[in-house]
């Protein structure tokens, strides 16, 4: 799975446009594999950063009393802004699928063939996101391969829409790192080990 940089069209001009129309087209009509796109839209809260901001611009130091109350109105009308408009990022997954022949690996055990069928597909499958990527950033849409962390942000992303808004994986991530005891469900008899 790669991620795609999304762009804003209504920032190109014409000839721009038709560009990236061509490009896209080039993209689809190079696909030998099947394709999967999918797209998730996360709602965006910034509002923990910019209270964080408006509080810690009080404390700025050189800055005048004007200075401190004209950071505190823009801060609170971007606030006001974020309550009244919703704001939402577009996330665009491309998932690639490679498919082995079986003429192309060998093995002389099953675990040795499955160890190439393995090897094979990632080559395959990232040979497949090099080439669509290169032909995708001259649209402004370069791809990023997941990387088991991403792929889990991803997943956590979509199964927990609103609550990612306010408690980002990496913040459990972190929080699970200096934890004391383990989150996962445990036994009795283990936990009392611990």
């Amino acid at each position: 799975i790669a991620e795609m940089a999304q762009s804003n069209p209504t920032l190109k001009t014409e000839q721009e446009l038709l560009m990236d129309i061509s490009a896209q087209e080039v993209f689809f009509n190079s696909l030998s594999e099947p394709l999967k796109m999918s797209s998730l839209s996360q709602k965006v809260d910034m509002t923990d950063f910019l209270t964080k901001l408006r509080d810690d611009s009080q404390y700025m130091r050189g800055s005048t009393a004007e200075m401190k109350e004209y950071a505190r109105e823009i801060l609170n009308d971007t606030l006001d802004y974020q309550k009244e408009q919703d704001r939402f990022e577009n996330h665009c997954y491309l998932q690639f699928q490679a498919i082995v022949a079986p003429d192309e690996v060998y093995g002389d055990s099953p675990e040795e063939l499955e160890e190439d069928v393995e090897r094979k597909a990632l080559e395959k499958l990232f040979r497949q996101i090099d080439n669509s990527g290169s032909i995708l950033a001259s649209a402004d849409h370069a791809l990023t391969p997941l990387t088991q962390y991403g792929l889990l942000e991803m997943l956590y992303k979509t199964f927990n829409r609103e609550t990612a808004t306010k408690l980002r994986f990496e913040d459990i991530i972190k929080k699970q790192k200096f934890a004391i005891f383990t989150s996962a469900q445990q036994s009795d008899t283990l936990f009392k080990l611990v």
